[in-house]
């Protein structure tokens, strides 16, 4: 077996980790025996014309109106180049054959419970253009975990998997247990050891030449590894919609967005506007209309939708685009430790002009420095304009005071502030993290491409720097700051 290969079992275990706190719960045999079965390769559900093995197959505990309860496949490749066409054909043949199975069988049934089966694939290179094509016409959900926020959990998974394979845990009778293995890790603080007197799995036989402890030993390494490098960046919640797709959430602070949910209930106002860059590597960012700051929660969507939704003529642009976030996107339902949170779309005047949410990802390196070029600025890509740097600092002064103190000091250090720097510049006590430090920055850097005062490939004015992926090591501003605040411009300022 392929490193990737194994390591894509891997992440199916890791993402069913992930969406626990969306109500996906993982199921066996036992929990419903007239449509899944145990076989020596592990899990699988019958269909109208085969048997599928399914071993990332979990129940949605939620109450969906109108519909039967859904069922979902995970199935995940970690992979550096786009997942092709075949594995999204395969989906659909699968789901397709399994629901067949679930309305033929259901009349002479009566222990058959009643399931709408979907299917989900989630891929660390993203999706070739033809396989989102066919996602989109047959209801396959296309998740692409390709950017850098995602980055370090492919590398632990990888790593993972080159040491099962050392340990000859790749074979495949020993993958339904190397998973099981993986999966009671990430739920327990202890170490999985096996006796030798235990039930391994189907397929055990196989692992008698191989030390119990090492299986155990090894599932629990990496369970840590996975767990060391979750922060808030890494939580993942399922967003549903008006559409045949399912949207994957990456919030920037989980518990900023719980303890918002709390504040002020079940059902409240965002505004949802692109950007190339959020803090949290996604496409489109979901804010709070009340308090923009509170939480960020970033989505991609694959660029076949994109192009659907949105066209490629500027003023039909602006209306496709406010049209698919009140249509389709106009209610985000999403589902927190058994709790529905409704996300109603909101179009309110402070929110900036749709051109700037409606710029497609291919558009992206040519149509908004036009459009910053039109507006009257130097077609300058990357670079922050003097006066827009002028404009940030002194938003910042009248609301954000330290955040405009750190970027001068900054500056003024030559672009790197250390985060006890920061501590000393806040006052900040050593018990206060620095999670969300940023986020004011972000959003008005965000909002100020959107006025098209500032071009959308501009870097973010602080940029966090990490120390073994969750620790704030240190910001850098841009060199503009620096040559503005501190060097040739700064008699200016």
């Amino acid at each position: 077996m392929k490193k990737e290969q194994l390591a894509g079992y891997l992440l199916e275990e890791v993402l069913g980790y992930l969406l626990e706190s969306s109500g996906y719960r993982l199921v066996s045999e036992a929990d419903d025996p007239a449509s899944l079965v145990s076989r020596s390769n592990g899990l699988c559900v019958r269909g109208r014309g085969a048997e599928h093995q399914a071993e990332a197959l979990g129940d949605l505990d939620i109450a969906v109106p109108f519909s039967l309860p859904i069922r979902l496949f995970v199935e995940a490749k970690c992979v550096a180049r786009p997942t092709p066409i075949g594995v999204v054909r395969n989906a659909h043949g699968v789901v397709h054959d399994v629901n067949e199975f679930t309305h033929s069988s259901i009349a002479t049934s009566r222990t058959l419970r009643q399931v709408q089966y979907r299917y989900s694939v989630f891929s660390t290179g993203g999706f070739t253009k033809d396989a989102q094509s066919f996602a989109v016409a047959h209801q396959i959900s296309l998740i692409d975990l390709s950017s850098s926020v995602w980055s370090g959990l492919a590398k632990s998974l990888l790593d993972a998997a080159s040491a099962a394979l050392r340990l000859n845990l790749g074979e495949e009778g020993n993958v339904a247990t190397v998973r099981r293995a993986l999966r009671e890790s990430l739920r327990s603080t202890d170490s999985v050891e096996y006796e030798d007197d235990q039930d391994l799995a189907p397929g055990a036989e196989a692992m008698q030449s191989i030390s119990r402890y090492s299986v155990g030993r090894w599932a629990r390494d990496c369970a840590e590894n996975v767990l060391r490098g979750k922060t808030g960046k890494n939580d993942l919640l399922l967003g549903f919609v008006d559409a045949p797709f399912v949207l994957a959430l990456k919030p920037e602070d989980i518990d900023r967005f719980d303890e918002h949910a709390k504040l002020f209930g079940d059902d409240f106002a965002v505004s949802i506007r692109f950007g190339r860059r959020s803090p949290t590597g996604g496409d489109w960012v979901i804010r709070p209309i009340d308090d923009p700051d509170a939480f960020a929660l970033s989505f991609p969507i694959p660029e076949a939708i994109e192009q659907i939704v949105l066209a490629e003529d500027p003023e039909r642009q602006r209306r496709a685009a406010q049209r698919a976030k009140r249509s389709l996107l106009s209610t985000i339902t999403v589902y927190r430790n058994g709790r529905a949170v409704r996300l109603r779309y909101d179009r309110t005047p402070a929110e900036p002009s749709p051109v700037g949410d409606s710029m497609l990802r291919e558009h992206l390196e040519g149509r908004p420095l036009d459009d910053f070029a039109a507006a009257g600025h130097p077609l300058m890509p990357h670079v922050w304009p003097r006066e827009a740097i002028d404009s940030l600092l002194d938003r910042l002064h009248r609301d954000h005071h330290v955040l405009e103190r750190v970027i001068r000091r900054a500056a003024e250090l030559g672009g790197t502030v250390s985060r006890d720097d920061v501590y000393s510049i806040a006052e900040f006590s050593p018990d206060r993290t620095l999670r969300g430090f940023t986020r004011p920055t972000d959003r008005i850097r965000d909002e100020m491409v959107g006025e098209f005062s500032l071009p959308a490939t501009a870097l973010y004015p602080l940029d966090v720097h990490y120390r073994n992926g969750s620790r704030v090591l240190s910001y850098r501003v841009p060199p503009e700051f620096v040559e503005r605040l501190h060097g040739r411009g700064a008699d200016t300022a």
